[in-house]
């Protein structure tokens, strides 16, 4: 079923419908005039499914995705629409479940709704819907990175606006052979993306020269207590973790008494509400972040973030508790859509698709916050060197939802 918005989504939808029956009662009553007879019928609507998790497991940064899809659409929308068509999202809740995602995925798309783009706010999510998304070749299917199952042949019609799992894996490996460390521990959740991002964890670990071993816990579970002992039984050097769930781990580590050294990937790092760990828990836990999501940072000073964060905060007021990592990427999918659109002038989701194939570089998408960034040729989602990322210490974000510089 679909999810109602809380009262700022109502009051702001309430607002956008009052005009749009203004924009109604206008049109009815000039068409008796002559010169108002010449104005063009507006456009019809270029509909997207959203596919979140605004409850479950998952939530806290489900809604982070959300807020800054809707911010996507409203900045799109203020400024033109796409090609003249406004955004209208369709949200429908995951409750964070993947099987409860496929259900409804399936019920919307046979409801006769004509959607142009899907998409979907994390890895969980995302991947499970994907080979269904995959069949529909009429509909861009945007997300925020791509998984190891998120080929170009199983999903020719994927676009993912955020960072590979593989690069962001690889910022962290390489940021632990510079330590110095020779041994690895890699810990996740138990799911398609958690054991994704142990897949490349363990090629990387290979590339840099350390011995690996790997650990999961099931999604959403609360003391990982467990399954953290039994991977820190061989006395690993680091422990690295990374995907949404993957921070229960730090509530383990303090109650195990253990100081093993932490290294929180972008994924771990964009997907856990610091605010709610302790300092014990945060010691010795080392962030890998990119430069744009840090306090002041000159690439944080652009017109389009400044943009961005002026239509975020009407709907996500601060403090953000999950920083702004999430939010930009469905944002920028949302910028996506229109560079696509652009290039091909039309509306027409498989075009799209095929599109944004020859958008080799963020430089050339209107709207993109942080720095020019390449596109995987192998799959459609964002290329990071492991040097692009920033290691902090992991204290909480500030208000506004940046990583604070010091």
């Amino acid at each position: 079923m679909t999810h109602r918005l809380n009262r700022r989504f109502v009051r702001r939808a309430a607002a956008i419908a009052v005009v749009a029956g203004l924009a109604v009662l206008v049109t009815s009553s000039a068409s008796a005039h002559p010169s108002a007879a010449a104005k063009p019928k507006p456009k019809s609507p270029i509909h997207v499914l959203y596919v979140g998790s605004e409850s479950g497991a998952l939530a806290g940064v489900g809604n982070a995705f959300l807020h800054g899809a809707v911010a996507g659409a409203h900045i799109v929308n203020a400024s033109g629409g796409v090609l003249g068509h406004k955004i209208t999202l369709k949200i429908i809740d995951s409750g964070s479940d993947p099987a409860k995602a496929v259900q409804l995925l399936q019920q919307e798309l046979a409801s006769g709704v004509k959607y142009t783009a899907v998409e979907a706010d994390n890895g969980v999510i995302s991947g499970a819907i994907s080979p269904i998304v995959a069949q529909h070749t009429n509909m861009l299917y945007t997300g925020a990175s791509a998984t190891p199952a998120q080929t170009l042949t199983a999903c020719p019609n994927c676009y993912f606006s955020g960072p590979t799992q593989d690069t962001q894996v690889s910022g962290s490996i390489a940021y632990a052979k510079k330590k110095g460390y020779k041994s690895m521990a890699f810990f996740a959740a138990d799911n398609a993306s958690g054991r994704g991002y142990a897949l490349y964890a363990k090629q990387e670990a290979a590339k840099y020269g350390l011995s690996y071993t790997e650990g999961f816990a099931p999604l959403g579970v609360i003391d990982a207590t467990p399954q953290l002992q039994q991977l820190l039984a061989g006395k690993p050097d680091v422990l690295v973790i990374d995907g949404s769930g993957s921070s229960v781990a730090l509530p383990a580590r303090a109650k195990i008494g253990s100081s093993i050294p932490v290294i929180c990937g972008q994924g771990c790092a964009g997907s856990t509400s610091w605010t709610t760990l302790t300092t014990g828990q945060r010691a010795g836990v080392t962030i890998m972040t990119l430069p744009f999501l840090v306090q002041n940072d000159p690439t944080t000073k652009t017109f389009a973030y400044k943009q961005y964060l002026k239509y975020l905060n009407p709907i996500d007021p601060t403090p953000r508790a999950f920083g702004l990592n999430a939010g930009i990427t469905s944002y920028e999918n949302m910028m996506l859509m229109r560079a696509a659109a652009k290039k091909c002038n039309c509306v027409d989701g498989a075009r799209w698709a095929k599109e944004l194939e020859s958008v080799t570089s963020s430089k050339k998408v209107a709207g993109w916050i942080g720095p020019p960034t390449l596109f995987g040729p192998g799959i459609h989602s964002l290329i990071y060197p492991p040097t692009s990322y920033k290691a902090i210490s992991a204290n909480p974000f500030t208000p506004e939802g940046f990583w604070p510089a010091g």
